[in-house]
């Protein structure tokens, strides 16, 4: 920590890990962080495949992250240089508190689920599991609208209002609201317990068919090759088009052991052809192998990484499925994962997974060893 300027310039440098400057009065500041996710995908079994899949190295996240506070407003500034173009922005938002609430306006994060929340640094596995953005919010993981939430007691809340389209996307007349609140009645340094649930309702009224509100499901890693069963659809400009989403989330951490699920049923509507209804389940679990232990945040409603120094190994497990019984298009997809986690301190962190992965109505099976080396500052 260095102190900076004479009388009334003063000012304090914190580099614990990153850079944070911040005026000697508090009142303004500003933090640049970033992350670096280099991937790799071994597949091992890619026999029901035509041509079989392409074994990859590649970044699966580069980021820049500005964010801080100039009097009562706050704000966040985040880029993944690995997407092109807007498709880049991820929270791109300018923030205040109204009535004891937390108010962002821009690009964020709908409160669709606790591990849709997580950070991507955070997360147990490699990919979000299919009751996320990964899977029955296919595609809008970000949106641009007004967002708020705020805690009370052992209760936490968040809702939203937002345009159906992100930064790189082509301006519609398609909406959404969002709600999620949580309980959580014990919390401590060494127990923590979570009950929430969550609904969606996303109003599609656009004709760009690339921005319709879908349901679909990727087998393995990020650059799989595997076809991406499109599970349910709705938008185009069709008439009483509508997304419907309501999310059960429970979760417990014991000292080393957490234990995560979620369970989502979205509905898809039109006045011209029947609804389709499409279940998402996981069930997550974690040990660590020492005294280490998941931190959770209660203001989030999430669990974060470790806090200790690093040096610990976590083991992981995780059974995840995504199902449409029909009408058409009808499928599903079930995905089993389990791997390790090690921390090498507070900004390094290994991930390496075997995941096993069947599509149907396809009948395709695919295994793969996946890795993550992880450097978040």
């Amino acid at each position: 920590m260095v102190a900076m300027g004479g009388s009334g310039h003063a000012q304090t440098v914190e580099t614990k890990g990153g850079l944070k400057v911040t005026s000697a009065d508090g009142q303004y500041s500003g933090q640049l962080g970033g992350r670096i996710h280099f991937d790799t995908n071994f597949f091992t079994d890619d026999d029901d495949v035509v041509g079989g899949l392409k074994n990859d190295v590649f970044m699966r996240r580069a980021r820049l992250t500005m964010q801080g506070h100039a009097g009562r407003w706050t704000y966040k500034f985040e880029n993944d240089f690995v997407a092109s173009d807007r498709a880049g922005f991820r929270e791109m938002w300018i923030g205040t508190e109204v009535a004891g609430a937390n108010l962002r306006l821009g690009q964020a994060k709908p409160y669709r689920g606790m591990e849709d929340l997580t950070s991507s640094n955070e997360v147990l596995f490699m990919e979000r599991p299919y009751a996320t953005s990964s899977g029955i919010f296919d595609g809008r993981q970000y949106q641009t609208g007004a967002f708020a939430d705020g805690t009370a007691g052992k209760v936490g809340w968040g809702s939203a209002l937002y345009s159906l389209k992100s930064a790189d996307q082509p301006a519609n007349d398609g909406f959404g609201v969002n709600a999620r609140g949580y309980y959580a009645p014990i919390v401590s340094d060494t127990t923590a317990v979570h009950l929430g649930l969550s609904y969606s309702l996303d109003n599609p009224d656009f004709d760009n068919a690339a921005n319709n509100v879908r349901a679909r499901a990727r087998a393995i890693g990020r650059a799989d090759g595997v076809t991406r069963p499109t599970l349910a659809t709705v938008g185009q400009g069709v008439s009483g088009s509508r997304n419907g989403t309501l999310g059960f989330e429970a979760a417990l951490q014991r000292g080393s052991f957490s234990a995560q699920t979620e369970y989502a049923r979205s509905t898809f509507e039109q006045d011209t052809a029947p609804d389709v209804d499409v279940d998402a389940f996981y069930l997550q679990a974690s040990m660590f192998m020492g005294t280490g232990q998941k931190r959770y945040d209660f203001g989030k409603g999430v669990f974060k990484a470790p806090g200790s120094g690093g040096g610990e190994t976590e083991l992981k497990v995780r059974y995840d499925r995504i199902d449409n019984d029909g009408p058409a298009p009808d499928g599903s997809v079930r995905q089993w994962a389990v791997g390790f986690n090690h921390y090498f301190n507070h900004n390094v962190r290994a991930m390496v997974e075997y995941v096993m992965a069947e599509i149907e109505p396809s009948g395709i099976d695919v295994a793969a060893i996946t890795t993550r080396l992880q450097f978040a500052f």
